[in-house]
């Protein structure tokens, strides 16, 4: 009988060991910090930055939702002079807002002030949107290093800096931090000497975290900075965690940032967070969550379409966007080629790919690419791909019919007809000539290539 409860609790022992030792690998440690901020991907809460700047005192106001890759901020900012009153000028309105066909930014707008001019906005389309989204989830005043994230480290956060380093270290010593043990981790990476403070006991959250950069180590867009300072800090510091759902959430932080070069201070401000109204599983229809929230009248601006203005009336902007911007395909079914060709679509079948080309024989790059075309057509067909050329511009049908026939052009051929710049824009053919190639089930795998490019192009739609 001992001897049993002797074997067993050596066995108890060893797995308890294995356990901590287990915790104690800074991968393991960095994967389960992970994992505790993959769980808040969904939350909803309101938050509450405040930085004293001199005498004035800003409290940016935000209410956060996100769900995965979607985010929104809907809020405002109030500066307060030293006594307390607020300071109407610098107050206003900030809405960063998240919808399915664009970003919209609310620039600065302060309802409070009488003025003839209405509230202005920035659209932008989806790949310029990732961006944008990209800074404003690094920024301070957005609560960013909540996050574990701030610009200079090419949109990698503590934890992506931390894993990808070859140098990691973990520190076997505890540290309290607001009571609870944690444990550092800790590497020199070519983003700066980057430091984590996690608490096992707090489902690994990240109570603290720094970040000391050189002057070559601050990266914007890819590539280094030319912003002139010998060394750049910041660290952030966990105030206070409250259990929520059964999770545990940091509802207090503050966040310092400091620039140096040599005994200059170039700045150095203090952001303190307070989070409330925490929910992790937000009902986002009943919030109205990433749907454009404008206020009546407020003009907006397209950088793609300049010297268009779009006015929000009763929900919607007017004009419609839509019609002035290009549409991005890739990814998306072929749309229909009727109404450039009667019939066209009984002459192709799923199971082969399709190759379009928007072109117009009265430019030379145009006539060019059709010719190439045409003197690959056997080849084309052996990589079962059916060829369609759709022109462009107005001319008459029977001057594009005789070039067609002098040229030998074999390919099914039609025209657009009528509202030619809007035509384009739905088929979003930004120059000419514009290939627009699919895979075997017609959705769109490539448009606005060149030719030299077609043969790639080909052997990758037909993989999928």
């Amino acid at each position: 009988m001992k001897l049993c409860v002797s074997l067993c609790l050596k066995v108890a022992l060893v797995g308890l060991c294995g356990l901590v030792s287990q915790e104690l690998d800074p991968e393991v440690l960095l994967d389960k910090y992970n994992s505790c901020n993959n769980k808040f991907e969904t939350i909803y809460y309101d938050l509450d930055t405040t930085l004293q700047v001199g005498s004035l005192k800003y409290i940016y106001s935000f209410k956060y939702c996100s769900n995965n890759e979607k985010m929104q901020w809907i809020g405002g900012l109030k500066c307060y002079k030293k006594d307390g009153t607020i300071d109407q000028r610098s107050s206003g309105l900030l809405r960063d807002i998240y919808s399915d066909k664009w970003g919209v930014h609310l620039q600065f707008y302060n309802p409070e002030l009488k003025s003839n001019r209405p509230p202005r906005a920035s659209l932008f389309r989806s790949s310029r949107r990732d961006k944008a989204f990209q800074d404003y989830s690094e920024t301070p005043s957005h609560g960013g290093p909540l996050r574990g994230k701030l610009e200079g480290s090419n949109n990698q956060s503590i934890y992506d800096l931390l894993k990808g380093a070859p140098n990691l270290k973990l520190h076997d010593k505890v540290t309290k931090i607001i009571g609870y043990d944690t444990y550092l981790i800790e590497a020199d990476t070519k983003y700066g000497v980057v430091k984590a403070w996690i608490s096992p006991d707090l489902d690994n959250n990240c109570l603290k975290w720094e970040i000391i950069k050189d002057q070559n180590q601050f990266y914007r867009d890819g590539t280094t900075t030319n912003d002139e300072f010998t060394k750049w800090t910041a660290v952030y510091d966990a105030e206070k965690v409250e259990q929520i759902d059964g999770q545990y959430i940091i509802t207090q932080a503050k966040f310092n940032h400091k620039v140096d070069n040599g005994d200059t201070v170039l700045g150095n401000h203090t952001y303190h967070y307070n989070l409330k109204n925490i929910d992790l599983n937000p009902d986002y229809e009943a919030l109205g969550a990433f749907k454009i929230q404008l206020p009546e009248g407020t003009v907006a601006t397209h950088e793609e379409v300049p010297g268009i203005q779009f006015r929000w009336t009763n929900g919607k902007f007017v004009p419609d966007v839509d019609d002035y911007l290009y549409k991005n395909l890739t990814g998306k079914p072929l749309p229909s080629l009727e109404s450039f060709m009667k019939g066209s679509e009984s002459n192709y079948n799923k199971g082969k790919m399709v190759l379009v080309c928007l072109w117009d024989m009265q430019q030379r790059a145009s006539r060019n690419l059709v010719k190439e075309l045409a003197k690959q057509e056997e080849e084309l067909k052996d990589k079962s791909l059916i060829v369609f050329l759709v022109h462009t511009s107005d001319v008459k049908a029977d001057e594009l019919q005789k070039w067609i026939e002098e040229n030998n052009i074999p390919f099914t051929s039609g025209r657009i007809t009528g509202e030619y710049q809007k035509v384009l824009l739905h088929w979003g053919v930004q120059a000419q000539p514009w290939l627009i190639l699919t895979d075997n089930n017609h959705i769109v795998t490539g448009e606005g290539f060149s030719i030299t490019e077609l043969d790639e192009k080909i052997i990758t739609s037909g993989e999928k």
